[in-house]
């Protein structure tokens, strides 16, 4: 629903029921979240990694796995940068939770999960020739695994100006109002 939305005009349907939908994460868990990170980016050459949100999606992942009956096989974490995937990985490891994909967006093309948690790995605004931050097909791929949830790790700096995540982050905001 959501990459019909934002990349296609509303004009996709899904064929996937409502049944076939519901929350794996629990009731009144919505399919969309938008977690706020804090701390600071580090530049990679052209790239970016954020450890304090890869520890972040690490912790959440974890507290979300050992409260509900999620086959951690299910769930799967993509990144924008391969050094956001890299750190985000080693965070995963370091938490214990064997089973959960990490990649980037590459690597994600053509695969699903339950849950996907977006790792944006920055914490400052895109500009229009950052072509992994910015890209419509990379990020209607990262937007469109997730079968149940997405979950889009982010800070307010890079999420709010983007101009597709800005969305995003607004309708969550929204659906939590």
């Amino acid at each position: 629903a959501i990459g019909s939305a934002l990349f296609y005009g509303g004009g996709l349907r899904s064929a996937v029921s409502e049944e076939d939908r519901k929350s794996v994460l629990g009731a009144g868990v919505p399919p969309v979240m938008v977690l706020l990170s804090s701390g600071s980016e580090s530049r990679f050459g052209r790239s970016y990694r954020h450890d304090s949100e890869a520890q972040l999606c690490a912790t959440w992942l974890q507290r979300v796995l050992s409260g509900n009956n999620v086959d951690p096989a299910k769930v799967g974490v993509i990144c924008l940068y391969r050094p956001q995937a890299e750190g985000c990985a080693q965070a995963v490891a370091r938490a214990g939770l064997a089973g959960v994909q990490v990649a980037t967006i590459d690597a994600f093309q053509g695969g699903e999960r339950e849950v996907i948690v977006l790792s944006c790995g920055r914490s400052s605004a895109t500009s229009p020739h950052d072509a992994f931050g910015a890209c419509p097909r990379r990020l209607n791929v990262a937007l469109s695994r997730g079968r149940r949830h997405l979950v889009i790790l982010g800070s307010e700096a890079f999420l709010q100006p983007h101009p597709v995540l800005g969305r995003v982050l607004a309708a969550a905001r929204q659906q939590s109002a």
